[in-house]
């Protein structure tokens, strides 16, 4: 929000330690999520067999590449 950045903009200090949390955080929450979703991923081609083996391992090998 705007006024959130008025807010850091006034103490520079602040600033930087609430900017390094938010970042931070949210790294950690989104490679949480990640991590799940390659999971639920996994589990639902393999359950449904969309996929032949080999595609379903180049999947799992290039979501391991990322994190």
């Amino acid at each position: 929000p705007f006024w959130l950045f008025m807010f850091l903009l006034e103490d520079d200090v602040h600033a930087v330690c609430i900017l390094k949390a938010i970042v931070c955080r949210s790294i950690k929450i989104a490679s949480r999520y990640l991590d799940l979703l390659v999971a639920v991923a996994s589990v639902f081609l393999s359950s449904r067999h969309i996929l032949n083996s080999r595609n379903l391992d180049a999947l799992i090998y290039t979501s391991a590449d990322v994190t």
